[in-house]
């Protein structure tokens, strides 16, 4: 069994790596591909699909670690916003860098 706090755990710092890694990429963007308004929208897109309520919830009902594939789906789902689209090509890498 594991502990009743690991899925929070690895679910909140996945959910910040997304964040920092996001935030990284779309700052050595010129601002003239992403404005910075837009940039603004992604970041908080994301943070609220991370710190979701309904999501948490979830995540802090006593449970067995989720599976790789559990999380990659999770964090696939956090990444979609609505303003930004993700392809599974490039979810892919960025869930590799997340993961380092």
């Amino acid at each position: 069994m594991s502990s009743r706090l690991a899925v929070p755990f690895l679910v909140t710092n996945m959910g910040c790596e997304l964040v920092f890694i996001v935030d990284h990429r779309l700052r050595d963007l010129p601002e003239s591909t992403v404005p910075l308004k837009k940039r603004d929208e992604i970041l908080d897109d994301i943070i609220r699909a991370v710190f979701n309520d309904a999501l948490m919830e979830n995540v802090f009902a006593e449970q067995q670690l989720y599976s790789m594939e559990t999380f990659r789906k999770l964090l696939f789902a956090m990444a979609q916003s609505p303003s930004m689209r993700i392809s599974q090509e490039n979810f892919d890498k960025l869930f590799r860098i997340m993961c380092m």
